[in-house]
């Protein structure tokens, strides 16, 4: 007597709302259920029709965004759990064709795919990263790696990845563990679903796969319609272990990846991976490719392509200086807004900013790219910086007068120096006093006060003495 499914009890409850892909496809799905057909003793569900609404649930499934936010917390937990370790490395992976994962698992459909619980996301299993970069050491990795006397592993597979050595009953856990490779939050495709493309696979020689011969091509060839991950998910994999064997297992892992794909139909080109570089190997890429330019053309479109990566800023700035200034050269625009008061000044002294009154306009225009670039170099007092001393300089040289009248405006007030950031010996101050040198700035009247606030005994008593005398 046939006995009614668990799933009778909720079929037709979910349609249309549920969230979980391997629960509406897995456990949901009423095809599953069907008695054989009489025709070919297939089970209902095995039709093709049947597997078609499966294969298009999962090209055209999208996870509900409240579902979605829930996955992306426990995603990042993960992450910060695993952070947590010492022994734990952590990078991202993309796929850069179509993926076949899970392709041999047991399905009512005759297709298998890697659904993760209890989020019904695409995966990779650890095991499935394992056992790849294991068998692909066993071929590439030299001749220790290599399998002799009909052994299972090598000595050296055991050793990283566990297993048993041939003759010993034990096994072994290995130096490196590979965790689930968990897919990284995602965003939709426009007019797709979120994670699957429907593809076909057509095996030419069934017999010969069935142990039914030799592969001859008289076989008749057979679509099978399947659902591939498709290009541009990442995952996020880790690894724990000891440093060493960890980078090295990374190294061996990107070259894999990259070169021969994990999962179904790698032959074909399926199944490759794209590292991910984070964010502080992006960055020292960039400041590799800034420092080994050569070119000031090259330096312009690299200054295009990165300029709002604010911590380039430096390496820009160092290199223009390399340079020089060359109004032709089509840098005059990163002069500005790399090293502002060095072009203010390059200005000032070709004579390009003809009066006071024009440099105030300048100075206040550039407002925002001096705030940026005392930001980048960690400049909090521009008088204290040597291109604010210099561009002050210039500026007293050119308008005394206006300089000393005008000591409330803005350049003035932020540029000119004080006696204390001069840092003047005892000696050169009382040159300074007595007139031997002449000095136009800082102004004498503020003197005393810095003398009296930095000198004591003996030098302060004789620095007093010459300001009096002096009617400073």
């Amino acid at each position: 007597m046939p006995h009614r499914a668990v799933r009778d009890n909720f079929r037709g409850r979910f349609d249309g709302v549920g969230e979980n892909l391997g629960l509406k496809i897995c456990k949901l799905n009423e095809k599953i259920d069907l008695p054989p057909d009489k025709k070919d003793g297939n089970s209902g569900g095995n039709k093709p029709e049947n597997k078609e609404k499966a294969l298009r649930q999962m090209a055209n499934f999208r996870f509900g965004e409240e579902s979605a936010k829930a996955y992306k917390i426990a995603f990042e937990r993960l992450g910060k759990a695993a952070k947590a370790h010492a022994d734990c490395e952590i990078f991202e992976i993309k796929t850069s064709t179509r993926v076949l994962l899970g392709t041999g698992n047991a399905s009512v459909f005759e297709f298998g795919f890697n659904l993760n619980y209890p989020w019904g996301v695409p995966y990779i299993s650890g095991s499935t990263l394992k056992g790849a970069v294991s068998s692909y050491l066993a071929r590439n990795g030299g001749k220790d790696w290599e399998i002799f006397d009909g052994a299972e592993k090598s000595r050296l597979q055991v050793d990283m990845f566990g297993g048993r050595l041939q003759g010993d009953s034990k096994s072994y856990v290995g130096l490196v563990t590979f965790l689930d490779a968990w897919m990284c939050p995602w965003a939709s495709r426009d007019g797709q679903g979120d994670w699957f493309d429907m593809d076909i696979i057509t095996p030419h020689y069934t017999s010969y796969y069935n142990g039914e011969g030799a592969p001859t091509g008289m076989d008749d060839p057979k679509p099978i319609k399947i659902a591939a991950l498709c290009p541009g998910l990442r995952f996020q994999v880790i690894l724990q272990g000891p440093e060493k064997h960890r980078k090295y297992v990374r190294r061996m892992l990107w070259e894999l990846l990259e070169e021969e794909g994990i999962g179904g139909k790698t032959a074909v080109g399926y199944g490759r991976f794209e590292y991910i570089k984070n964010a502080q190997e992006r960055s020292e890429e960039i400041g590799k490719k800034i420092q080994d330019v050569e070119l000031v053309s090259e330096l312009v479109e690299l200054y295009k392509a990165y300029k709002n990566i604010n911590e380039h800023g430096v390496l820009f700035a160092e290199k223009l200086r390399e340079y020089g200034y060359d109004s032709d050269s089509g840098i005059e625009g990163m002069w500005k807004s790399l090293l502002p008061l060095d072009y203010l000044a390059i200005q000032l002294n070709d004579d390009l900013i003809k009066t006071f009154k024009d440099l105030k306009i300048r100075y206040k225009d550039f407002g925002n790219n001096i705030s940026h670039w005392k930001k980048r170099f960690g400049v909090t007092d521009l008088s204290k910086s040597p291109e604010g001393k210099k561009l002050f300089d210039l500026m007293l040289a050119k308008w005394p007068e206006q300089i000393y009248a005008n000591t409330d405006t803005k350049v003035v007030n932020e540029l000119a120096y004080k006696w204390v950031d001069l840092s003047y010996s005892a000696d050169e101050l009382l040159d300074i006093i007595e007139g031997e040198v002449d000095l136009r700035w800082p102004k004498r009247d503020k003197l005393r006060e810095y003398i009296e606030g930095n000198f004591f005994g003996d030098e302060l008593e004789l620095l007093v003495v010459c300001l009096d005398d002096a009617g400073l």
